[in-house]
């Protein structure tokens, strides 16, 4: 009955499994299309995005997921100028990161965030979320995120003139992306093509237009020549050409790019800023028709459109290209409204700009009060930003030492947890290697000595030739330590012996003792035996035969009457200590205990 229910609910639960699976995998392949198509056109983006939404509705998903779609719908949301809505759907994405202990998420929600805030206008928020997006980003090892984070707190510090460190950071990205996974690896990745472009306009802006004029280039090899961002890159292009004074060329790819804008179709927002773009290089070239012409194309876009910023920046191209025309009247009340929209927007940088426009402008006319006073407010508007900057980077910096010497948020200290528990189990795992490796050398140490002693149990010594005695009982005594066994000597004292016969007793000898033993003259007048395995009590009965050995020899060869006490031995056996030389010191020892003794006895 168990096995029938546990059966009926896996045939249950596994279709729910294998669906839920497939619609995680469809649902990431979609998110990263879309995460591609947010940088080429928003608004495809948020249509398929919004598709998407309705399909997850009706669909099991996980919770990552479902993250993903919440962080793909933020950007979408962020690109087409729904600021406030992605940063509610941005920080909520967040909240929920954090509650599933999904940390490692985190800083792309943040660099959602952090864009809304920065198209608002509100920098000093989308610094310090830019910072905190890039700590994590690294403390988490999440590269697509900190690229992305890096892209945009270098985009945003070139907005404010910081420029040093804007080239820092995007060549930083530069040099991460080129080790980045494929795409899916990570879940939202500016374009290679746009971090080269940031580079570009960073290198046009120091004047380095030859540097700019590469980057532009690398970014259009890596575009898709369909899409908005190349069209973008044309118009960078151009700009480049004109520097340069390669005036052909750029007519050319300015000719490109107005033809593609007119028949794409892009969004009014990203169409409008085209036209006011290329708008201004004409007015640059002296080209004021077509000028005015995409100009006002552009201010009729713009009326549609809720970017007041943009409409201030609008008005007063469109001021300069009247005072150009000669149309004084209609360009000073452009400039008016210009100046209005900044002041409420407090955009203290570009009211420098214009009061310097109407300064030169009433200069010309010759009314010196009016070029004065407008001459004041820009000095006013130039300090202005400049306090206004000088906050916002000090805010910066004060918020960046926080970060720093702050005490240790949750994601740290469960980072920092993370790695004691993997240097525990390294630690772990090297002291079992060590004694793993201990334990292997100890059985290779005995099974070496026991091969050893099995050799010198069985096997004769395998003495060379060219070996001297010395070393030869050296070496006996050294394998004999080594295999922890006894061995004995014996030193013969044969002084009374013809020197002639020794031969014949050491021949006469070796008949009586074993292979293994060793009987070999010593000096003029000694004969050394050394006898393995062999104690001293048993050494001593071997010293008995062998004097018996040599009277019977004698007996055989002089008769009873002519044996002269010609032998006396010395026995002494191996210790841990010893030598060849301290152990036939100790024989020598012997020997003359045993000549006092029979001297004693004889007295």
């Amino acid at each position: 009955m168990v096995a029938r229910t546990l059966l009926l609910t896996l045939l249950v639960w596994l279709p729910t499994a294998l669906m839920a699976n497939q619609a995680d995998t469809a649902a990431m392949t979609s998110m990263d299309s879309i995460d591609t198509l947010v940088f080429q056109n928003s608004d495809a983006a948020l249509k398929a995005t919004l598709k998407l939404e309705q399909q997850l509705k009706t669909q099991p998903a996980s919770n990552a997921t479902r993250l993903r779609f919440s962080l793909t719908k933020c950007n979408a949301l962020s690109a087409t100028g729904q600021t406030q809505a992605a940063i509610e759907l941005g920080q909520m994405g967040d909240a929920q990161s954090k509650l599933l202990n999904l940390e490692q998420i985190r800083p792309y929600f943040l660099n959602c965030i952090a864009g809304a805030h920065r198209r608002q206008g509100n920098y000093k928020v989308a610094l310090t979320l830019l910072d905190s997006a890039t700590l994590l980003a690294k403390s988490h090892q999440q590269p697509h995120a900190l690229v992305n984070s890096l892209y945009q707190r270098g985009t945003l510090d070139a907005s404010l003139e910081n420029l040093a460190s804007a080239i820092e950071d995007i060549r930083l990205a530069l040099d991460i992306y080129s080790d980045l996974q494929p795409k899916p690896s990570g879940w939202s990745t500016p374009p290679l093509e746009l971090i080269y472009a940031a580079m570009a306009r960073l290198l046009y802006s120091t004047d380095d237009f030859t540097q700019a004029l590469r980057y532009t280039q690398l970014s259009l090899a890596h575009s898709d020549p369909k899409g908005m961002l190349y069209h973008e890159f044309q118009i960078d292009l151009a700009r480049i050409y004109f520097a340069l004074n390669k005036k052909i060329e750029g007519d050319v790819v300015l000719q490109e790019a107005q033809h593609t804008i007119v028949q794409s179709d892009f969004p009014p927002e990203y169409v409008a800023m085209s036209f006011s773009k290329i708008a201004a290089i004409e007015f640059a070239q002296g080209n004021y028709p077509e000028a005015a012409a995409l100009a006002q194309q552009a201010m009729e876009i713009r009326k549609k459109l809720n970017n007041p910023t943009q409409a201030m920046r609008l008005s007063q191209l469109l001021a300069q290209i009247k005072f150009a025309q000669g149309d004084s009247h209609q360009a000073v009340q452009l400039m008016a409204d210009a100046i209005k929209q900044g002041e409420l927007l407090q955009q203290h940088s570009d009211l420098a700009f214009f009061f310097q426009i109407l300064a030169d402008h009433y200069a010309q006319e010759e009314k010196y009060q009016l070029a004065h006073d407008y001459l004041t407010k820009h000095n006013q508007a130039i300090f202005e930003k400049n306090q206004q900057l000088n906050h916002l980077r000090l805010a910066q910096h004060q918020a960046r030492l926080r970060q720093k010497s702050s005490p240790q948020s949750h994601t740290e200290k469960l980072s920092q947890a993370n790695i004691q528990k993997v240097e525990s189990r390294l630690s772990r795992i090297y002291f079992l290697i060590f004694v793993l490796g201990v334990l292997l050398l100890a059985i290779l140490v005995w099974q070496f000595t026991n091969r050893s002693n099995l050799r010198f149990l069985n096997h004769s010594l395998p003495f060379d030739g060219s070996m001297s005695i010395n070393q030869k009982l050296e070496l006996m005594l050294s394998r004999t330590k080594h295999a922890n066994e006894p061995l004995a000597i014996i030193l013969l004292e044969t002084s009374r012996l013809n020197t002639a016969e020794l031969p014949q007793v050491i021949e006469r000898l070796k008949e009586k003792i074993r292979a293994q033993d060793i009987c070999v003259q010593y000096g003029a007048e000694q004969v050394l035996l050394v006898l393995p395995l062999t104690s001293m009590s048993g050494a001593h009965n071997i010293a008995t035969q062998i004097c018996a050995t040599i009277q019977a020899w004698q007996e055989s060869k002089y008769g009873y009457q002519s044996i002269p006490k010609v032998v006396r031995c010395g026995v002494s056996t191996l210790q841990a200590t010893d030598t060849l030389a301290t152990l036939i010191e100790r024989a020598r020892a012997a020997q003359r205990k045993q000549l006092r003794a029979a001297q004693s006895h004889t007295d």
